[in-house]
């Protein structure tokens, strides 16, 4: 278990009963950030430019307004920069299909 204080360090330690802990001073607090896109469990998005995606639209014969949304206030909206209007392409593993895309609109 790892502790990151607001002061850069971590404290490493098993549990309190043990009385050990590890002190570890980092850089600076940008450590104490991490992207959510590189944990495993999260798919991979991407804003799609707009040659593709009237090519997707075309290929279902579908307006934009008709794609599942997602929040502009997402997580992962936001670390992507996506804005009210985008579309977001989510790029799945599958077990049938290896990977499979799924589209959202970002709306408010």
């Amino acid at each position: 278990m790892f502790l990151i204080m607001p002061d850069g360090k971590a404290i490493r330690g098993k549990n309190r009963s043990d009385k050990f802990f590890e002190y570890f001073i980092f850089g600076g607090k940008d450590l104490t950030k991490f992207s959510l896109l590189d944990h495993e469990s999260v798919p991979k998005h991407e804003i799609m430019p707009e040659g593709e995606l009237k090519s997707v639209l075309s290929k279902f014969s579908i307006e934009k307004e008709q794609l599942p949304k997602i929040k502009v206030h997402d997580p992962v909206c936001k670390e992507i920069g996506a804005v009210v209007g985008d579309v977001v392409k989510i790029t799945r593993k599958s077990q049938t299909a290896g990977e499979a895309d799924y589209y959202r609109l970002v709306i408010e």
